[in-house]
């Protein structure tokens, strides 16, 4: 450990102590968001083209694919104007 934190641990009655590292990601314009954005700001369309870019990197999801998606998403909110 660090001499940093062990001189902060030093006298203090510790059972156990678990420290991780933790670095920050650097975000791309496209999907950097405010902490304070409304979940109603969300697009399921957006939210699907940066998760599919960030894991298949290039130019976001095949059309078809979009389409696919567009499809499903009008389905489910059918099915929840119905219940």
């Amino acid at each position: 450990m660090p001499p940093r934190i062990l001189d902060a641990l030093d006298g203090k009655a510790l059972r156990l102590v678990s420290l991780k590292r933790v670095h920050a990601r650097a975000q791309d314009a496209a999907t950097a968001r405010s902490p304070a954005a409304d979940l109603d700001e969300l697009r399921p369309e957006e939210v699907f083209a940066q998760l599919y870019t960030r894991q298949y990197p290039g130019d976001g999801p095949p059309e078809d694919l979009a389409r696919a998606f567009a499809q499903l998403l009008v389905e489910t909110q059918a099915d929840g104007e119905d219940a």
